[in-house]
């Protein structure tokens, strides 16, 4: 009995462990059905003989759109893609159908709306049973992005490859993966030279500051490097060196760790060249600029200075500061304002007009400075914007247009002069042969009469009318530089000293004489008659411009006239110099009267009281004498004339003057008169024979030489004129000499053009008498000449046809 209870209890604990396991089995088939239905992916059992779905889950319809009446019973295989049909039906045969498990097998089925999804099965056979148990997941998501992905990738890849920019792919460790195209042509090198090329270990990219930009790519930071200069030839043995501005940055996987760094490479070579030479462009044009002599400036368009050069100091005195932002029409002078106004107005209207003034400008000194500007309209030029004016100091140059101006009325001044100083010289020429015969005649007649013939009185009338007009020729000759002068070296404080008396007795007791004369005063060279009559002359127009008394001042003075002076004046010559002032408290003279002083016969003076002589006399005297004369005048407060000597370094002479002629010498020597003027002939024939003289005599110098070969007796004097036709006096005694060595020779003349005389002066050796002369006058000179000591020096211009 025990036995068999201890059998009943058995049998009862296995059954309740049946009843257990049945439950735990009833509940795992329960929770497997509930998987079954609750799972997203696609659960089946399918038949692998017939290709049938058994069974499906709930997940078909969701992801599917299929219900179970849809596929349950059908071939699975009409659902799938065609193209995958075959590879599924080779899976079934060899792999399920032998029993082996089968993982991420993808294939693609057809939904309810007829959209193809990417399914990935995993398979579980039972082939005894023919059936296989199966889980599909849908990837058409995965699949699609994994396309996108490589499309994207694609297109990444040819981006990189046409990318203008050079492209340089590092892995985290610093090695190269990738370049494009572009790098390669830009480095000259591959991919395949960068194998052993480590980016954080390059030392030229340390040397040149930019590796710890690199670094920080790699660190996780986006970065812009710094342009550099870098060499691949350096570190790799070959390629290029190029100036490039580069981007790094890092690109990190899912998980966002730093996968690679790209490096985008730019390259600037050329644009740094062009900004070098730009550089170097705008160095030279500031260089240009800062050591031009001109001033630039850039106005805009209402002429507000926007840019003005350091220049602007030397030439105006302000600074650049002090002028931009100030309207530049503020200084300039208001009578040239509106000239510049309207070349400005009319230059704006023209785009790349050029416009070019002269104008004044205000100096910040207050001074005017004349400026020349030329102006270019570049305000359409979007490198300049603006009116550029580059501008000059030509106020030498005005000066020297104002002084040749000057020069020039002052040479048309002297042509007028020279031209009529001609006419008057040879006037007086022509007239000094006609006064020479009828002064002569008259001293001739006076002579043979008797003390108180009632003749005389007459003949010495007629002789005092042809001194009277003797002195008229010789002023004509002084104006016009043609009268023969015998310059000495004086000293003109002794001249003036002489003349003191005589000065004081011309100008009269209402006019207060004073002198003064400048101490240790240099000699000049001068005829001492020619300086005398300069100074009677100018004593009496001071006489004359003050009838009711007044001061008259003389003056000398050594001085020194600079070459800015002497050009100013138009003077041949600086250095020092003589000055005679001669002032007076006179009436003065107006500007129009200045202009024409010293113009023959011109006159201020009433009809009979001047003959407008003097001054031109003064005027030809001191040219003559290789002087200047000015003169400053103004109305109702006198004139002051300056006249200004050359001086000379030699002693000057001691002044002897000669005493009165008692009577006429004559003697009994033979001398040859030639002379053309048949009045002039006549007269001096007379006088030689009165004289004493044994007389020959020809009308021309060829009947002289004739008339000389058939003369077999000496003949101790040729007496000549010395401006004829034919052969001239000079060329005469050339010639007599051959034929008569012994004849010493006197030339006579109205005037000299320098056959016998060089600038009015006679050489040393001459012997000359000038027309018109009085028989006393002659007779001295032909004593003269014939009394001469025979020595060296004399014989050297005694002997006719010797200089």
């Amino acid at each position: 009995m025990l036995d068999d209870s201890k059998s009943r209890e058995q049998l009862l604990r296995e059954l309740r462990e049946a009843h257990r396991r049945i439950a735990e089995l009833e509940q795992a088939e329960q929770d497997l059905a509930m998987i079954f239905q609750m799972s997203l992916d696609l659960v089946c059992i399918a038949d692998i003989n017939t290709a049938t779905f058994l069974k499906i889950n709930p997940a078909f319809q969701d992801v599917l759109g299929y219900s179970e009446a849809d596929l349950l019973g059908r071939p699975f295989l009409e659902f799938i893609h065609p193209d995958d049909v075959a590879k599924t039906i080779e899976v079934i045969e060899r792999e399920l159908k032998a029993g082996r498990r089968v993982v991420h097998f993808e294939n693609r089925y057809r939904a309810a709306d007829g959209v193809y999804h990417h399914l990935e099965w995993t398979s579980h056979p039972k082939a005894e049973q023919g059936i296989t148990f199966a889980v599909a997941r849908d990837i058409t998501d995965r699949i699609q992005a994994e396309k996108a992905l490589r499309e994207s990738e694609v297109r990444f890849k040819g981006l990189v490859e046409q990318s203008p920019f050079s492209i340089q792919i590092m892995d985290e460790t610093g090695k190269t993966i990738q370049v494009n195209q572009e790098w390669e042509r830009l480095w000259g090198a591959t991919l395949d030279d960068l194998e052993k090329y480590n980016m954080l270990e390059d030392p030229q990219l340390a040397e040149v500051g930019i590796l710890p930009f690199i670094k920080q790519a790699f660190a996780g930071e986006s970065v812009v490097l710094p342009a550099v200069e870098y060499s691949a030839e350096k570190i790799l043995g070959k390629g290029c060196t190029r100036w490039v501005q580069a981007r790094a940055f890092p690109v990190r996987d899912e998980a966002g760790k730093i996968r690679e760094v790209t490096l985008v490479h730019e390259d600037i070579t050329d644009r740094k060249r062009v900004e070098e030479a730009l550089r170097e462009s705008e160095k030279r044009f500031r260089l240009l600029v800062q050591n031009s002599n001109d001033v630039i400036q850039i106005l805009d368009r209402y002429g507000i200075p926007i840019y003005t050069s350091d220049q602007i100091t030397r030439l105006l005195g302000y600074s650049p500061e002090e002028l931009n932002g100030v309207s530049a029409f503020d200084g300039i002078h208001p009578d040239d304002l509106p000239m510049i106004r309207d070349t400005f107005a009319k230059g704006l209207q023209v785009p790349g007009a050029v416009r070019k003034a002269e104008y004044r400008y205000r100096h910040k000194n207050g001074n005017w400075v004349h400026l020349e500007t030329i102006g270019s309209n570049l305000l359409h030029d979007p490198a300049v914007q603006g009116i550029v004016l580059n501008i000059r100091d030509i106020s030498e140059r005005a000066k020297a247009d104002q002084e040749q101006r000057k020069l020039q009325d002052q040479l048309q001044q002297a042509m007028k002069m020279e031209a009529v100083g001609r006419l008057a010289g040879g006037v007086a020429h022509d007239f000094n042969n006609l006064l020479t015969g009828i002064s002569g005649n008259v001293q001739l007649a006076l002579l043979d009469l008797k003390p108180n013939d009632p003749l005389a009185e007459t003949l010495a009338e007629i002789g005092k009318a042809a001194e009277s007009a003797g002195a008229l020729t010789r002023q004509l000759l002084a104006f016009s530089r043609k009268q023969l002068i015998e310059p000495r070296v004086l000293d003109l404080n002794e001249l003036i000293s002489s003349m003191h008396k005589m000065l004081g007795r011309l100008i009269g007791e209402d006019i207060e004489l004073r002198i003064i004369l400048g101490e240790g005063l240099d000699a000049v060279k001068i005829d001492p008659g020619q300086f005398e009559q300069i100074l009677v002359n100018l004593a009496i127009n001071a006489r004359d411009a003050m009838p009711d008394g007044g001061n008259l001042l003389i003056e000398t003075a050594g001085v020194e006239l600079d070459e800015e002076y002497c050009r100013a004046h138009s003077y041949p010559r600086a250095g020092k110099c003589v000055m005679l002032a001669v002032s007076d408290t006179g009436f003065g003279m107006s500007e129009e009267t200045k202009a024409h002083l010293f113009e023959p016969f011109f006159t201020t003076k009433e009809k009979g009281k001047g003959t407008g002589l003097g001054l031109a006399t003064i005027y030809g005297a001191v040219k003559q004498a290789g002087g200047n004369i000015e003169v400053y005048s103004e109305e109702g407060r006198g004139t002051t004339f300056k006249i200004y000597l050359p001086r000379i370094e030699e002693k000057a002479e001691k002044l002897e003057r000669d005493g009165l002629p008692r009577e006429i010498p004559g003697g009994d020597e033979t001398v040859f008169l030639v002379e053309d003027e048949e009045l002039v002939r006549k007269l001096a024939i007379k006088v030689l024979k009165r004289l004493g003289y044994k007389t020959l005599h020809a009308d021309s110098g060829g009947d002289a030489l004739v008339i000389a070969e058939q003369y077999p007796a000496p003949i101790h004097l040729l007496l000549t004129d010395v401006v004829m036709p034919g052969i001239n006096g000079r060329q005469l005694a050339e010639r007599f000499a051959k034929i008569h060595p012994e004849t010493r020779v006197l030339f006579s003349s109205g005037y000299t053009e320098d056959i016998i005389a060089h600038h009015g002066m006679i050489d040393k050796g001459l012997h000359f008498i000038g027309k018109p002369y009085a028989p006393r006058a002659l007779a001295k000179a032909i004593r003269k000449v014939l009394d001469e000591t025979a020595s060296p020096e004399a014989d050297n211009g005694n002997k006719a046809g010797e200089p």
